[in-house]
């Protein structure tokens, strides 16, 4: 089939690039193969996934040109000139001027493409595509405990697109499915230039809340087997919300966030003298019967995701990859190396902190290679990469790579593991437990029995409590390490309480390790040269259609 329809789209047509052909022209360069390609598949009657691209009405800001009058232009550009000046100016002619404009941003209503789930998986029924559907839940429970019920996540962020524009991408996908690359189990629901995005005289996001109703009405569509019409008695079931805290503020309309003092979506803390937020000890402003009425207060009545029945504001889950290892984990590892290349003896002898840190940089390089991991991960460290102008002032900072430092920190917990200098056992601790939480999360599959989850726990408070020991001890030295910010309680609260709370489910399944490769990878096809900035919201979606079904019609 995929043979035939290149020989219909023709062979000089056909990009190097494109999977379906890339034996037939290598080396050929042609504008729009992927169309030609899509268009022959389409008349060949043999497309795998045919899914319908829907039209919404949404709000978004357009950049218009008003124009000015010539003659106004004219008169404020020339005045106060000399008549030399003038006439060379007047040379350019009145077509000149005419152009001229001054450019306003513009809020009008327009049908905007997505790819809805409830489209999306019909498609993937009626062309056969079953390994998407073959989730544990459906392949194992009874009948009575699983429901035909498919869960399903929800994820939003923002890449780089054309002209280094930032580029907002909302997909789904099925929990626990994988595949060869993340392009073939995460599916593409709306695209669109975040400079596009219309807001309320208030701070709402228009276009974000017309969004998000039209994915609650096709998300109903598919709850129930009456309607669902995928196959069978099978359901798409909304599970969790995925995305870092910029996202999720302006998808769900929070109303706390890290710009105010009470900034916890599940507590109160801050609002009560006996309420810290790094009351990492007694956990004062973990109050169980109130996080329900907090999580719901926090968004506002007329939320659309409100109507979708059986949703829950817990269900928008805390993200690890930006709590932990971009915020917590980033904060602590920063302070460990400098505590180790200055209390370790086998770096005493370096003349400075940039060569103690190099010397750090090819440790961890060797031991990248002694487990099989790129060296590339750490390509280097110095003062400057660790944020720190000041050694007298800054804090130490992480990477800006959340793998990176998790990587970091193995090396750390590895490094310290023997160290017998009294200056490196709480660190080397504080390594062992936030290590042993990462390797209990990732040995563990959907839910926790009861010991592995007080056990996970354990090990996560005593790495915050151990983080907080030392800025204390720190402060009264009048150092700078050990940095401490809310992304420290939305670790404790967000993943330990809840923990504590009753909840078994592994936090890992909600992390966006996967969700930012699906958001690059799709910015990457978006940056293609045929694909117009002002069309992206269409175009990138039939693109990634096409890398479907390139997928589903085999080589």
């Amino acid at each position: 089939m995929a043979a035939a329809a290149c020989a219909e789209a023709g062979t000089k047509n056909v990009s190097a690039g494109t999977r379906f052909a890339a034996g037939l022209a290598r080396g050929e360069n042609k504008h729009n193969a992927e169309r030609d390609i899509m268009a022959a598949l389409r008349r060949s009657h043999g497309v795998p996934l045919q899914c319908k691209i829907s039209y919404v009405v949404i709000p978004i800001v357009e950049i218009r040109q008003v124009r000015r009058l010539a003659a106004t232009t004219r008169a404020a550009e020339m005045k106060g000139r000399g008549k030399g000046r003038g006439r060379g100016r007047a040379a350019r002619g009145m077509n000149f001027l005419k152009r001229k404009g001054v450019a306003e941003k513009v809020v009008v209503y327009k049908k905007w493409p997505m790819l809805l789930p409830s489209n999306f998986a019909r498609a993937f029924a009626e062309a056969g595509a079953d390994e998407w559907m073959q989730h544990h839940v459906n392949t194992d429970f009874n009948a009575s405990a699983r429901k035909s019920a498919i869960p399903v996540l929800v994820h939003g962020d923002e890449g780089q697109g054309k002209k280094e524009r930032n580029l907002l991408i909302l997909n789904w996908h099925v929990m626990g499915a994988q595949s060869n690359s993340v392009l073939f189990r995460k599916f593409p629901i709306a695209v669109i230039r975040s400079a596009n995005l219309a807001y309320s005289s208030s701070g709402k996001c228009l276009t974000m809340e017309a969004l998000q109703t039209a994915v609650v009405q096709s998300l109903a569509a598919v709850a129930h087997p009456s309607t669902a019409g995928i196959r069978g008695d099978a359901t798409l079931q909304y599970c969790a919300g995925k995305g870092d805290w910029k996202f999720k503020k302006e998808w769900l309309c929070e109303k706390k966030d890290y710009s105010h003092l009470a900034f916890c979506r599940r507590c109160k803390c801050g609002q009560g003298p006996d309420e810290h937020w790094l009351d990492s000890l007694h956990l004062s402003f973990n109050k169980p019967e109130e996080v329900s009425a907090n999580l719901h207060a926090n968004v506002p009545d007329d939320l659309p995701f409100r109507r979708l029945q059986s949703w829950h504001m817990d269900m928008e889950a805390c993200d690890l990859l930006h709590v932990l290892w971009l915020g917590a984990a980033k904060d602590s590892i920063g302070s460990v190396l400098l505590e180790i290349i200055t209390f370790d003896p086998r770096f005493q002898a370096s003349v400075s902190y940039d060569t103690a840190l190099s010397q750090v940089a090819t440790l961890v390089q060797d031991f990248c290679s002694q487990y099989g991991l790129d060296r590339s991960i750490v390509e280097e460290l110095s003062l400057q990469k660790l944020h720190v102008d000041s050694i007298q002032y800054d804090y130490p900072l992480g990477l800006s790579k959340g793998f990176a430092n998790k990587v970091l920190c193995s090396w750390a917990a590895h490094f310290l593991a023997d160290t017998t200098v009294p200056e490196l056992r709480r660190p080397a601790v504080m390594m062992w437990a936030l290590m042993s939480f990462n390797y209990e999360l990732e040995r563990n599959d959907m839910f926790f029995d009861e010991a592995t989850a007080k056990r996970i726990y354990s090990l996560g408070l005593l790495y915050v409590q151990l983080h907080t020991m030392c800025a204390k001890d720190c402060l009264a030295e009048h150092r700078p390490r050990w940095k401490v910010r809310p992304r420290m309680h939305s670790f404790l609260c967000e993943c330990l309480c809840k923990l504590a709370n009753g909840s078994k489910m592994n936090p890992k399944h909600f992390s966006c390790w996967s969700d930012e490769d699906y958001i690059g990878q799709s910015c990457a096809i978006g940056k293609a040269r045929s694909i117009h900035a002002t069309t992206i919201g269409l175009r990138l979606l039939q693109r990634l259609c096409l890398v479907l079904n390139a997928e589903l019609a085999g080589p």
